[in-house]
């Protein structure tokens, strides 16, 4: 299993954890000293367990699932390809115009 590194618990631990408060009747308190976790996280996790089952115990992607205030995709293609053309000099021309230059190579593949 994959842990990030701020993880306190496994799995399996955090199945013990919710099986102590649930079955033995042991106090989220007593069980969050424990396993040296808060005792909101020990709540979470019964929680998580009372609701979901063996599979609310699994780690989460902290992906947000959305983004309101995402850049439209027709803004980032026109951009790339106004990125494109303004990275790549015309073939014609020996050197860029000095009034305005191009934008850096790192600008450009951020929007790609």
């Amino acid at each position: 299993m994959d842990l990030h590194q701020n993880a306190r618990l496994t799995f399996r631990s955090r199945e013990t954890l919710a099986n102590q408060i649930m079955i033995e009747k042991v106090t989220l308190k007593a069980v969050a000293a424990a396993f040296n976790v808060s005792r909101k996280t020990a709540a979470k996790w019964v929680h998580r367990y009372r609701t979901l089952g063996l599979p609310g115990l699994r780690d989460r992607s902290s992906r947000p699932s959305r983004s309101p205030r995402r850049t439209s995709s027709e803004l980032i293609a026109h951009r790339s390809s106004a990125c494109v053309a303004s990275c790549a000099p015309p073939i014609t021309s020996p050197k860029p115009p000095a009034s305005a230059p191009p934008p850096s190579v790192a600008s450009c593949s951020a929007l790609s």
